[in-house]
């Protein structure tokens, strides 16, 4: 199984990009998989997303320095 991640916080795109992007890998991608989200508010993922909080100590950060958390071996996925 692999995990596949995203990234969605503030106004700019709503939770339908999510739900496009879970639509496209459940057709083309034929391996087993997962999606997890990183984002700033939970309830707006679609169900069977896997919502991962933001940690706090990056909000100042550059949006490519934040992206980078996904890689931190501390992330439990």
């Amino acid at each position: 199984m692999i995990a596949v991640t995203c990234w969605r916080w503030g106004p700019l795109f709503g939770p339908e990009y999510v739900a496009r992007l879970q639509s496209m890998l459940a057709r083309n991608l034929q391996l087993e998989h997962r999606l997890y989200c990183f984002t700033d508010d939970p309830a707006a993922v679609p169900r069977d997303v896997i919502p991962m909080p933001i940690p706090v100590d990056l909000a100042g950060l550059p949006r490519c320095r934040r992206r980078m958390h996904q890689y931190n071996a501390a992330v439990d996925v």
